[in-house]
């Protein structure tokens, strides 16, 4: 699997942010609820593709937040401000039910983490859902791993 390292300066991102029961919920949780639409509008053209992951508890419940990216806080939405830093930045790109995304993160943990091929910073990760179509069976989704 391919990666690039790209240097980001700092940027902050807010959305709507939950423990879950399964990783990414919060986007089953804004769908629903109707806070996706709310959050189209109120992210003023930016897109609200961004999913970040806080991790994981003892119990597998998942500390996640889907926004956007912004220049500074916006009342009612939750805020993380990232710091300067190297991403690992990876595609995952294809078949939803061939489990592109969960593989992608398989080789992230098991190829890179776990080898020590990269050092995680203690920011959360990043996926930018460019495209996600479960009618079609297809997604693009960019992860970024931001790295000592």
């Amino acid at each position: 699997m391919k990666y690039r390292v790209v240097a980001k300066e700092a940027f902050s991102v807010a959305g709507v942010r939950a423990v879950t029961e399964q990783p990414g919920g919060v986007w089953d949780i804004i769908k629903k609820d109707g806070r996706m639409q709310q959050m189209q509008r109120d992210a003023q053209g930016q897109p609200v593709t961004l999913g970040l992951c806080f991790g994981f508890d003892c119990t597998g419940r998942n500390d996640n937040m889907v926004g956007f990216v912004v220049a500074e806080e916006v009342p009612g939405y939750a805020f993380y401000a990232f710091p300067p830093s190297d991403w690992v930045v990876l595609k995952a790109e294809g078949k939803i039910s061939d489990g592109v995304l969960y593989k992608t993160w398989q080789y992230i943990h098991g190829e890179l983490i776990d080898r020590q091929v990269i050092c995680q910073r203690e920011v959360p990760t990043i996926e930018d859902y460019q495209v996600w179509n479960e009618e079609a069976d297809y997604c693009r989704v960019e992860i970024g791993v931001a790295v000592v």
